[in-house]
């Protein structure tokens, strides 16, 4: 019979069994901390073709480079997913919003903001709703979690995008190694066909630009040129390829500022600093999550080598072990049909030990300080992130200021070294002036003894 006690522990638990059930909640596997990189959801293309135009407001109700009901639907089920996995089966965030456990970030975008505020909807179950107003989709959100966002250029979200050195030497480059040839020979009939049937001249570099309008309007349906949906496939297969390969030579330069920032954030909870957060969202581009894949060296897996596709993430969660040490587990999910794959990093068995990952965040990760540096020395106030600028202002200023000290040594130099001519000079003219008179004296004494010497003659 099981033993409950006797007397007053009538009734209760034996000794062992509460020590047990007191260890093993003080010292049991631990998820202290989750970060999360997506993209927004689905949008209508940036801009229209020429020769394939779509009213997108009669299609969607958006107009160009917008979310679209489907996308906010994709980025409240990301949020929905995020919950269950966080509030109800591991009870990592509160159910309700508290302001010190999440930190969420996004570009300056109305769909990645919009995107961001729906996760976080549906991550604390808020209602969202979407009404037609005179013909126009207007989304009502009640997340109650504010989204930070920079008022210019993201240096830590879109790197890809402002980074001249990568954009004016490293994408060049790229285009001249021989697997970026081999693969433009390959794909050359391709490129010619869908150059033909556009009106406009398409390159492997630049296939996005045109690439793009055509895969959103074959999502929504509205994609009805046979020779374009027979080119589709291919299409897609060089676009990823395209995608992919640019972003692999590009590495810190382009992932730098978010893995470090990532580092930073984890270190926070590691360190037990009162500053840290639970949850750390960054609410970005297909480029943003390209960018850690590049970085971390993750497009060594053929699936990541596809360009993420509407609503995906990439989870960062850190554990802390039952010896109290860390490590982290990652995970992706695809936000077309919502599977989870959850992956090792650096050729590791899953979970990473968080020392691993800390060091090649120390060797990879670059602070906004350096990323400035690396891509360029100067920087066009009119397309340099807000940091950047402000980073050279000061260089600038301490630069000023350096001048202006050297200016002023020198000016003391100049006055030292002129007094001390001064001197020198006043110094000859004396000796001059006293030898001189003496010329004079010993002259006009010669003169009175001649005037003498002919008196007495």
């Amino acid at each position: 019979a099981e033993y409950m006690g006797e007397g007053i522990l009538a009734g209760f638990p034996p000794m062992s069994l509460l020590i047990y059930t007191f260890l093993t909640f003080t010292f049991a596997r631990q998820l202290k901390q989750v970060q999360i990189v997506h993209r927004h959801g689905d949008r209508t293309p940036i801009h229209q073709l020429k020769r394939f135009p779509v009213d997108w407001e009669a299609v969607t109700g958006v107009d160009l480079g917008l979310l679209t009901p489907h996308g906010a639907k994709q980025a409240k089920q990301l949020g929905s997913w995020l919950r269950q996995r966080y509030i109800i089966d591991t009870p990592l965030l509160s159910p309700v919003y508290v302001p010190k456990q999440i930190f969420s970030r996004s570009t300056n975008l109305p769909r990645t903001i919009m995107s961001a505020n729906l996760l976080l909807s549906g991550l604390f179950a808020n209602n969202t709703r979407v009404d037609d107003i005179d013909g126009h989709q207007t989304f009502w959100i009640e997340s109650g979690a504010p989204v930070t966002m920079v008022e210019r250029q993201d240096e830590i979200l879109q790197a890809i995008d402002y980074c001249p050195y990568y954009r004016n030497h490293i994408m060049p480059d790229t285009t001249q190694t021989k697997e970026w040839k081999d693969r433009e020979a390959r794909e050359k009939p391709l490129l010619e066909e869908f150059s033909n049937i556009l009106g406009v001249n398409v390159t492997l570099d630049q296939i996005w630009t045109s690439f793009d309008p055509i895969y959103i309007q074959n999502m929504h349906g509205v994609l009805k040129d046979n020779d374009l949906l027979r080119l589709l496939p291919n299409l897609t297969a060089a676009a990823d390829w395209s995608d992919y390969f640019m972003a692999e030579k590009g590495k810190s330069y382009i992932g730098g500022p978010l893995l470090a920032r990532i580092g930073s954030d984890m270190n926070d909870i590691v360190t037990n600093q009162s500053t840290s957060f639970r949850f750390v969202h960054h609410s970005g581009h297909d480029t943003t999550i390209s960018s850690m894949f590049s970085v971390l060296g993750l497009f060594r897996y053929e699936s990541f080598r596809l360009t993420p596709r509407y609503a995906s993430a990439i989870v960062f969660e850190l554990w802390q072990e039952e010896d109290g040490s860390f490590s982290i587990e990652t995970l992706y999910r695809n936000g077309i049909d919502g599977t989870v794959t959850q992956f090792d990093l650096f050729e590791q068995e899953s979970p990473t030990k968080y020392t691993t990952f800390s060091n090649f965040v120390s060797r990879m990760g670059l602070s906004y300080d350096e990323w400035c540096g690396n891509c360029s020395s100067y920087w066009d106030p009119m397309t340099a992130p807000a940091y950047c600028v402000r980073i050279q202002s000061k260089a600038q200023e301490n630069s000023d200021d350096d001048t202006d000290d050297e200016v002023k040594s020198l000016k003391r130099a100049l006055i030292g070294v002129s007094v001390v001519l001064g001197l020198m000079v006043a110094a000859v003219v004396g000796m001059v002036v006293v030898v001189l008179r003496k010329r004079s004296r010993r002259s006009s004494e010669v003169q009175h003894s001649d005037y003498r010497e002919t008196l007495r003659d």
